[in-house]
Parts: C-alpha cells; structure tokens; sequence
C-alpha cells in the first residue's frame, strides 16, 4: 500500500487548485504513476435539468486537459459520470483499482468551497484507497499555487504506537529511497506528574529508535521526535518548525457507520495541515488512538 502504483484516479472540479493540480503531475511521474484517470463529476444536485449541458460543456474541457497531459507522456483516461461527487470519485477507483486518488485542496481553513470541503471529506470517508490531498496557496485565484514541492523531501509521520500509525509507517518506507527525510513524532498526551511524563518520554523516545533502526535500515535518513499536547496540534506544529514537505495519516477504514468518520485527530491534521496530506486508510478499529483522540 502506498504511492508505488502505476495508476491513480485524479479528480478535478476546474477550480483554480485542481486546474494547478493538473500542472504539477508531472512532479508525481517520479512515484512511478504512468495511467490518470482523469475525473469530473457533473453534480446532479446542482446541474438539474441542464446535466446535458453541463456534460457536454465539462466533456470539453476534460478533452483539452488530456491533450496537455497526454503531452507531458501520460496515459490518460478522462471520465465525466453524473452523479454526487464523492461516492462517484470512490466508485471509480475501486472499479478501475487505482491505487491513489489524487484531489486538490488549498491551505489552512479551506473549507469555503463545496467541491474543497464537503466532497473531499466524504471522499476521505468512503475511500478504501489511500488519498493524496493536495494542499494550495491562494485557492480561490487563477493565481494559486501548490504549497509546495518536492513532495518527498521531508516527510512527517505521526505514530502512537498503535497498528493503525503502524500502516503510515510501513507505507513511507516502501517509498525507500524516493524519500530524503522521514521525521517520526509521538505525541504525549497527558501525565499525571513530571515523573510519568519523563517516562512516558523515555519510552516513547525508546520504541521510536526501534522504528527508526527499522526503517533506517532501507538507507534513509530517519528523525524523531517527542512532543507533549493535544496530538494534531503538536503534530501541525512540528510540519512548520520541521519545514515538512508531506504529513503521511493513517486513517480508520470503512465499515460501520462510526467507521466513515476520519475520527477527530486525523480529520483535524487533513484540515489544519499547511503541506499536502496522504491518507493511508487502516483497518485498526479497536486499537487506533489517533482515531479516537480528541484533535
């Protein structure tokens, strides 16, 4: 599991972030990723009795962006489905097995537009399949821009020691040398005294040296760090000070109705986060404190 695929679904609304999304895969070339499917959904909820319309017009510009991407040496598939956005994004992917949707976002509170708030939070839900969410800059301008690249230059992984943060970190290091930096931080929530939070300390640094000899061991360059606070807060604070260049999140899968919640520490990092998010879906359902912390 992980970016290592050959396929990805990348899903586009024509707002200034995803048509700046559109110009930056070719950055992601260098993930192995050779098929986009390349997808617009016209939203039946708003397109009414003019769906007809808004297909053929959004088949349009669709046409445009294969040619530029087909251009750049990709294989490109273009779908435009009618129907409500986020189930038909999943839907997609699962049915033509792409190993990541690709989707574009803009900075810290950027939940002001419908495509950018609720469609990529349901498409976190519902997705079986990890999720790259691209971060941007000025996202309501033609002028916006990506927040950053070299995506895999500094990568931040946050790890509670449960299975679930297990799967963030044996998903990055399947990246092996792809990845310059890979930063692992643990976050101490609570103590009853300074005694137990220097333990808690020696211990969470103790078991993050194992995972770090682990890993290391692929030939990259492996930090850690042990912070003390709410988690998504530490962990957004150590994305800044570190200079991150990606926050990797594991994340609940699907199931039961309290399983489509992202739960509120990983929701909170996917919304306050200033780099791109890659959400890596797991199946710890009892033990994934990330999911069950308040953010």
């Amino acid at each position: 599991m992980g970016m290592l695929t050959k396929k990805v679904l990348v899903a586009t609304d024509f707002s200034p972030p995803s048509k700046q999304l559109l110009n930056c895969l070719e950055e992601f070339r260098c993930f192995g990723i050779e098929e986009i499917l390349l997808t617009h959904v016209v939203d039946v909820r708003t397109a009414g009795l003019s769906t007809s319309a808004f297909h053929y017009y959004d088949e349009e510009k669709m046409n445009r962006e294969v040619e530029r991407l087909s251009g750049a040496g990709f294989q490109v598939t273009p779908m435009v489905p009618v129907g409500v956005p986020a189930p038909e994004i999943v839907r997609i992917a699962r049915e033509e097995e792409a190993g990541v949707i690709v989707i574009a976002s803009h900075g810290e509170g950027f939940i002001r537009q419908v495509f950018l708030g609720s469609t990529v939070f349901d498409v976190l839900r519902l997705s079986p399949v990890p999720v790259f969410l691209e971060k941007f800059k000025d996202g309501e301008s033609d002028t916006c821009t990506p927040v950053c690249t070299q995506r895999l230059r500094r990568v931040v992984v946050p790890v509670d020691f449960s299975p679930c943060s297990r799967v963030g970190i044996l998903t990055v290091g399947s990246w092996e040398k792809m990845v310059g930096e890979i930063l692992l931080v643990a976050v101490i929530e609570r103590s009853r005294n300074a005694e137990e939070l220097e333990r808690q300390r020696l211990d969470a640094a103790e078991k993050l040296e194992g995972i770090q000899k682990e890993i290391a061991g692929e030939g990259m360059a492996v930090h850690k760090r042990v912070e003390v606070g709410i988690p998504s807060r530490q962990i957004i604070k150590v994305v800044k000070e570190e200079q991150a260049t990606l926050l990797v999140v594991p994340r609940r899968g699907r199931g039961s109705i309290r399983d489509l919640l992202l739960g509120s520490t990983a929701e909170a990092l996917t919304r306050r986060s200033p780099v791109p998010v890659f959400l890596v879906p797991c199946q710890d359902r009892q033990n994934g404190r990330y999911d069950d912390e308040s953010g």
